[in-house]
């Protein structure tokens, strides 16, 4: 800021004199001002803008300056799934780890705009013990995971709509038919094989009925045999909705807001809900979600879909649809 003031004098030939004094530094990082008893001052200018996220400082040229303290490092994890060409950002488990293929055709931006889809097939492992036939996540079994590597604390954020291949629209008809998000521990020197530890959040055709399921899973060396999961389910309105799943720490938590029920709901874990409990879990603090110390600071995050149970009645064209509309990675647990 510029501010004048005067150099008196006085001529024989003229009389008295003022002549103006510039009292401008050239430093945007003062407030210039004149004071008739003292002359020029050069006040520090205060940058101060009060948000705790930004690094409050003054540059001679530019003056104050407000750099991001608060950029969010997870930020560049996230995909609209409206390039089909960031699919190579994904690793797909099966390519990494072995094992499958655990899928017929996994697209971006292709099959449906602006959506990532994943139609899982009937692959059954000849490794495992006879279960049910396709693939899908439960002990030592797997599915499709589509997924990136997250360290730290982190919330997903997605819309999936579970449909058929022949109509997303479409709600399938075979249960333990659905859609949503894993965080699993990478497989370590038994390459999935009871060495399995992970958490799911799916929405879709459960036991007979639409549903929400939360499934946890454990190594073999922490309940001995093979890995074992244990799982939750809440029945739901409709096919589509958001899902959210959250890691603070050790903790785990989710939330769902279904399109036919709009609104976030957190899941709780009960007796009431509790289908299998092949962990053993012991009760402490599962209303609010899963506690689990022994998954890594770095776990594998992504969109999975599973293709269990489907009887007499296989869905149509053989298979399902898991839709993701939008998913986020943000350094908080607040569902927007």
């Amino acid at each position: 800021m510029t501010a004048m003031h005067t150099n008196d004098g006085c001529s024989p030939a003229i009389g008295c004199t003022t002549n103006g004094v510039d009292c401008d530094d050239d430093n945007a990082c003062t407030t210039d001002a004149c004071n008739v008893a003292s002359g020029c001052t050069h006040a520090l200018v205060a940058c101060d803008d009060h948000d705790t996220c930004t690094s409050d400082i003054c540059e001679a040229e530019l003056g104050c300056v407000y750099d991001d303290l608060c950029v969010d490092p997870l930020a560049g994890l996230s995909d609209d799934f409206e390039d089909a060409s960031t699919l190579a950002d994904w690793a797909m488990l099966s390519d990494v780890e072995g094992g499958g293929p655990f899928h017929d055709m996994i697209d971006i931006d292709t099959s449906v705009a602006g959506a990532l889809v994943i139609d899982p097939n009937n692959f059954v492992d000849p490794t495992l013990p006879s279960g049910p036939t396709g693939s899908g996540w439960f002990d030592d079994y797997q599915g499709p995971l589509l997924f990136k590597e997250v360290t730290g604390d982190f919330v997903v954020v997605a819309h999936i709509q579970m449909g058929t291949t022949t109509n997303s629209n479409t709600a399938p008809t075979g249960d333990y038919n659905s859609g949503g998000f894993i965080v699993r521990a990478p497989a370590g020197a038994a390459s999935g094989r009871g060495d399995e530890a992970w958490i799911m959040f799916n929405i879709g055709r459960q036991a007979s009925f639409f549903g929400s399921e939360t499934k946890t899973t454990f190594r073999a060396n922490t309940v001995g045999g093979s890995s074992r999961s244990s799982l939750f389910l809440t029945p739901v309105s409709g096919n589509s909705g958001r899902l959210a799943m959250c890691r603070i720490g050790d903790h785990f938590y989710f939330f769902r807001n279904m399109d036919a029920a709009p609104g976030w709901v957190a899941e709780v874990h009960t007796t009431n809900n509790l289908v299998v409990n092949g962990a053993a879990l012991p009760w402490a603090n599962l209303e609010s979600g899963f506690e689990r110390p022994d998954i890594a600071d770095s776990v594998q995050v992504g969109f999975i879909a599973n293709r269990w149970g489907e009887g007499a009645a296989p869905p149509p064209a053989g298979g399902l649809r898991g839709r993701v509309l939008t998913t986020a990675y943000l350094a908080d647990c607040t569902p927007d």
